[in-house]
């Protein structure tokens, strides 16, 4: 199969090429997308907070929409509770709590 045609000019790519070109450049568009799929995952940041429940119900949740547009690339884990949490037992990055803890 002949790709190219030999000019006094240069190179000039046969129809066969062309045809052939269209095909690739879709297969390198799938590459670029899957690339981009894969380094967008790989740049989430979980952040697991446990927060009080009305803390969370009256409070934070209001505000999550303001919270992902200014950090879209951190995936939250809330868990209600009312306990406080023992950072050496739990993986947990932060705790919410009204009054002493």
């Amino acid at each position: 199969m002949s790709l190219f045609h030999r000019k006094s000019q240069g190179v000039m790519l046969t129809d066969t090429a062309k045809q052939l070109t269209k095909q690739i450049n879709k297969g390198f568009e799938l590459i670029g997308s899957g690339v981009g799929a894969a380094t967008q995952i790989e740049s989430l940041q979980r952040l697991v907070l446990e927060v009080v429940q009305s803390l969370l119900e009256n409070w934070l949740v209001p505000r999550l929409n303001d919270f992902y547009d200014c950090f879209p690339n951190v995936e939250l884990q809330l868990n209600a509770s009312e306990q406080l949490v023992d950072f050496n037992q739990r993986d947990i990055h932060g705790h919410l709590h009204f009054g002493h803890g």
